[in-house]
């Protein structure tokens, strides 16, 4: 089971072929969650919910299937909030996970993501500001904000 949480996306794939030869069956949602993460099925990763956002964060931060991924966090919603905020704010990770992370955010919609959107709309990569931005105007946050005329001043 350790090997379908590998950082090598090969190994995944082998191993979930491994295990189909065998007849493997997970024994809980977590592992179902990995092995769907491996054999690359995700609308069927993405009706587990909440089990399958751990997996699909290491599945963002992996240049093999970062772009195959991008959309099951939109299927899997609010549950994959959180995890997200903490990968936009990560500023050691990838500057495409978090542009990634910030416009998936957005278009989940939640309010909880104003404050993060906002510091990383101040982010010292373009790219990742100018998405932040544009999730914050997705989701319409600056109207909530107090100094919602001041933010939008410095932001745009």
């Amino acid at each position: 089971m350790q090997v379908l949480d590998d950082e090598d996306s090969d190994v995944w794939g082998c191993a979930a072929t491994a295990l189909d030869c065998i007849g493997w069956d997970p024994i809980n949602n977590i592992e179902k969650a990995y092995y769907l993460f491996a054999r690359k099925e995700w609308a069927e990763l993405a009706s587990l919910g909440e089990c399958a956002v751990k997996p699909l964060i290491r599945g963002l931060k992996s240049l093999d299937v970062r772009y195959e991924v991008v959309d099951t966090p939109h299927a899997i919603g609010k549950p994959a909030v959180e995890p997200l905020i903490q990968v936009l704010g990560d500023r050691g990770e990838d500057r495409d996970v978090r542009e990634i992370a910030a416009d998936v955010i957005g278009e989940i919609g939640d309010n909880r993501v104003s404050e993060s959107l906002i510091k990383a709309s101040g982010d010292r990569d373009i790219y990742v500001q100018a998405t932040a931005k544009r999730a914050l105007n997705t989701i319409k946050t600056l109207e909530s904000i107090n100094n919602g005329t001041i933010i939008k001043n410095k932001i745009f």
